[in-house]
C-alpha cells in the first residue's frame, strides 16, 4: 500500500516575505498545588504575625504612657537633708522607668557630699524608693566667713541640719577645700588629739606652717604645733599654767611647737 507523504502546509506569501516563522507553543498545564502550599504558608506565619503587632503595641504603649513616667520618689533616711534636694540631685523627674539605670541614679545621689551612701529600687508602673545615709558632721571647718562641716572620714560638706557640738577650726590659711573634698590625714590626725587631750577646748586655729593654736582660758595664746607629741604638749602647758597661777605670772604666750623646749613670755 503506497503512503502519500503530506506536504506541510505552505507558509503564506505574506509570511515568507516578513521571515515569520511559526512555532507551536504547548497550552499551559493549570494545578491548584502552588495555589495551596501559599496558603499553607501564609497560615503558618500567621501567629508570628499577630505577635509581632501585639509586641509593637505594648512597647508604644510602655513609651507613651504617663503612668511609666517618674514623678515623685518615697526617699527615707535623710534627717539633715531635704528630700526635695535629694530627688533633684538624682535626675528622674519626668523620666521613663524604662529607661533608668538605678546604679547611676545612686552615684548621681552619692554625688552629694553629705551623702555617705545610697540604695536606689525601682518597681512598675513608676515606683521609685530611695534611701541614703547621710554623713555626721564631726567638727567646724571654717574659712573666713564662709563655714563647712566635716565629718570622721575628712569629708568637706556644706552645713545642713543643726550644728555639731563639737570642735571649731579656723582655717588661718584660708585655702580650704570645698565641699567633696577629703582633707589630709594630717589634719584628721590634729583635731582627733585636740579632743583628746583638751576636751573643754572648742575653737582651735589651724595653719599648714604653724600648726595649732588656741586662746587660753587665762587669756594667753598656746602655739601647739603639729600633732606630734600632743600629749606630752599638753603636759608641759597644764604644768606651766599651775606655775603661772602658783607664782601670779600674767603669760604674754606659750610657745610649746618643740616638743621638750617650752617657751613662754
Amino acid at each position: 500500500m503506497r503512503l502519500a507523504n503530506k506536504r506541510p502546509p505552505k507558509r503564506r506569501r505574506s509570511q515568507s516575505r516578513l521571515g515569520i516563522t511559526e512555532v507551536a507553543v504547548p497550552a499551559p498545564r493549570l494545578s491548584l498545588l502552588p495555589v495551596q502550599i501559599n496558603w499553607q504558608v501564609k497560615v503558618w506565619r500567621l501567629p508570628a504575625v499577630i505577635f509581632a503587632g501585639l509586641l509593637c503595641y505594648a512597647l508604644f504603649y510602655c513609651f507613651t504612657d504617663e503612668q511609666f513616667y517618674i514623678f515623685g520618689a518615697a526617699i527615707s533616711g535623710n534627717s539633715r537633708l531635704s528630700a526635695q534636694l535629694i530627688y533633684d540631685q538624682a535626675g528622674i523627674e519626668g523620666q521613663s522607668i524604662f529607661f533608668l539605670n538605678p546604679e547611676d541614679v545612686r552615684k548621681r545621689v552619692e554625688g552629694l557630699p553629705n551623702i555617705k551612701a545610697s540604695s536606689v529600687s525601682l518597681q512598675l508602673p513608676a515606683a521609685v524608693e530611695i534611701q541614703v545615709q547621710e554623713r555626721e558632721p564631726s567638727f567646724v571647718w571654717q574659712v573666713g566667713q564662709k563655714t563647712y562641716w566635716v565629718d570622721e572620714e575628712g569629708m568637706v560638706m556644706e552645713p545642713a541640719g543643726p550644728p555639731p557640738h563639737s570642735v571649731t577650726l579656723l582655717d588661718m590659711d584660708s585655702q580650704a577645700p570645698g565641699p567633696g573634698v577629703k582633707l589630709s590625714p594630717e589634719i584628721m590626725q590634729v583635731v582627733g588629739e585636740l579632743r583628746r587631750w583638751l576636751p573643754q577646748e572648742k575653737i582651735f586655729q589651724w595653719s599648714q606652717t604653724e600648726g595649732i593654736s588656741f586662746l587660753h582660758a587665762k587669756g594667753f595664746p598656746v602655739y601647739l604645733g603639729q600633732a606630734e607629741d600632743m600629749q606630752d604638749k599638753i603636759a608641759a602647758l597644764r604644768a606651766l599654767t599651775e606655775d603661772f597661777t602658783s607664782k601670779g605670772i600674767q603669760s604674754k604666750f606659750v610657745d610649746l611647737r618643740f616638743s621638750g623646749r617650752p617657751y613662754y613670755r
